[in-house]
């Protein structure tokens, strides 16, 4: 008869946690997830700051928007080992920034709506892509 390990407590799974530890305390790493909690926060306050949040619907997608940006830069900042699978999300979220004004405010979409979330939302995307980027910084267990 033989004993398992739990999942949590395995080796393997241990040093793959570490080695993205160790990755996120870098201080790229640390730019990048300071700059995607500051990218959600102000998509967040946005409908605000430009002048929109009197259309109901757009000002509510990108309040929701931002801070899932910024809960996950807040996660990425705090405990990169653990929640580094969700990594993929956050260039997704920062697309759907970008569409959002055609694709939920059918009617009524101004100038500043559309260069608001295009310019917020193209960088919250790219630094997205900075980091998934961050995974392949990992040190890679044998």
């Amino acid at each position: 008869m033989t004993t398992s390990t739990p999942i949590q407590g395995h080796p393997d799974l241990l040093a793959m946690r570490a080695g993205y530890e160790q990755a996120a305390e870098t201080p790229q790493a640390r730019l990048i997830d300071g700059l995607v909690l500051i990218s959600g926060l102000y998509i967040a306050m946005s409908p605000w700051v430009v002048g929109f949040a009197h259309y109901g619907d757009m000002a509510v997608v990108t309040l929701i928007s931002g801070l899932a940006l910024a809960f996950l830069g807040a996660g990425f900042s705090a405990a990169y080992g653990h929640t580094h699978t969700l990594a993929w999300v956050t260039p997704l979220l920062g697309a759907w920034v970008v569409v959002a004004p055609f694709a939920v405010q059918q009617t009524g979409t101004t100038t500043p709506i559309v260069v608001n979330n295009a310019i917020a939302g193209g960088i919250a995307c790219l630094l997205g892509f900075g980091v998934v980027a961050l995974e392949a910084m990992a040190p890679k267990t044998p």
